[in-house]
């Protein structure tokens, strides 16, 4: 049980430290963005995917069919190589999306404050705004269930002593 909790915590925030420190250690063990032990069409195949390309596409790169891809990706190390690819691309992309933020954020405003922004447009531009921050969300209620309920209320005492354990 505490197990699947902890699973099932690995895309909470506190427990996404824990979980990122594991990744970043793991990550730094490897070395290359392909292994040696792999085919060519195998690295192919995983640059190709990892760059965005459809399994058709990649498949066609790789010089061999599509259907090897999915007897490839039973294969461990290959589906491990593969993950951390396209990890490692979507890493890339996020700081580069974290980098135009700011001047992304400038030209927001800009459309908000000047009197030639169409009216429809402000208000688009400004929902939005509200919706990246989280304003229009609204909070969960909680489950109306009893059983559900004291799962809930355990599982959070589980993850407030898991907290204490791994982050003092």
């Amino acid at each position: 049980m505490a197990l699947s909790i902890l699973r099932k915590r690995f895309d909470d925030p506190v427990a996404g430290r824990f979980m990122t420190s594991i990744k970043k250690s793991n990550r730094q063990k490897s070395t290359d963005s392909t292994t040696t032990a792999l085919t060519v069409p195998q690295n192919r195949m995983i640059t190709a995917i990892a760059s965005g390309a459809s399994i058709s596409a990649a498949a066609e790169t790789a010089g061999c069919d599509r259907t090897s891809f999915y007897l490839w990706r039973r294969d461990p190390e290959f589906a491990t190589e593969l993950n951390r690819a396209i990890w490692e691309q979507r890493l890339s992309f996020q700081s580069e999306i974290q980098q135009l933020a700011p001047r992304a954020l400038e030209a927001l405003k800009k459309l908000l404050e000047q009197e030639s922004t169409p009216p429809n447009i402000r208000m688009q531009t400004a929902l939005q705004i509200l919706r990246a921050s989280g304003s229009l969300d609204t909070p969960p209620i909680g489950s109306t269930d009893e059983d559900a309920m004291r799962h809930e209320l355990l599982e959070r005492e589980f993850n407030a002593m898991t907290d204490k354990l791994f982050h003092g």
